[in-house]
């Protein structure tokens, strides 16, 4: 048989090979059911996820613009500066911090705190704790001792935060236009974040 009798099998071969690539090739459905079926969840560990307080002594800046502070009827003070330093493991810290007064106030100027805790304990959360904390507050020529509950959190990147509210007793205020008055307690709610001295944010 000559040559070009082959020729007419040629687009057959051709075929024949593409097929059997094509089968060869071919992804096998699998079952819909196995497919879509989801894991079992895992619950994670939130001993891991809760960030750990260092093991040495730490020294933390407030973050001023992260951080607010709330005077009772009287509004929003400004957070102007603040420092604290925390011991080994958080089993304890001091906290120094000045607030900038609102100027509804017939009283402008700052109210400083200086507190210290006592009775720290652990929570069910993990990385935080609460604790009492003691200390002087100060505006002017005035000035007395308070003591309030505080919760102390650990987050990740050495960051903590703080919340409370104190009561400041003896304090006389008022507002422009206004009689002033001596209340029996103003309330002062706190919320503080602290990053280690030193970090760049």
């Amino acid at each position: 048989m000559s040559a070009s009798a082959w020729y007419p099998l040629v687009p057959l071969a051709i075929a024949v090979a593409a097929l059997v690539v094509r089968e060869g090739t071919r992804v096998q459905p699998g079952d819909p059911k196995r497919q879509h079926a989801s894991s079992e969840f895992v619950a994670p560990d939130l001993a891991l996820l809760g960030a750990r307080a260092p093991a040495s002594e730490q020294e933390l800046a407030v973050e001023v613009g992260r951080s607010s502070a709330r005077l009772g009827e009287f509004g929003v003070l400004r957070v102007r500066s603040g420092s604290a330093v925390a011991r080994a493991e958080d089993a304890g810290w001091t906290l120094e911090l000045a607030l900038e007064l609102p100027e509804s106030l017939q009283q402008p100027g700052e109210l400083e705190l200086r507190l210290r805790t006592r009775g720290v304990q652990t929570s069910a959360v993990p990385g935080c704790r609460t604790a009492s904390m003691r200390g002087t507050w100060a505006a002017d020529s005035l000035g007395g001792d308070v003591q309030f509950d505080a919760s102390w959190m650990r987050l990740p990147g050495g960051v903590a935060r703080l919340q409370g509210v104190i009561g400041i007793a003896g304090w006389k205020l008022g507002r422009e236009g206004a009689g002033a008055g001596l209340e029996d307690e103003l309330p002062l709610a706190l919320e503080l974040q602290l990053v280690p001295r030193g970090t760049r944010r």
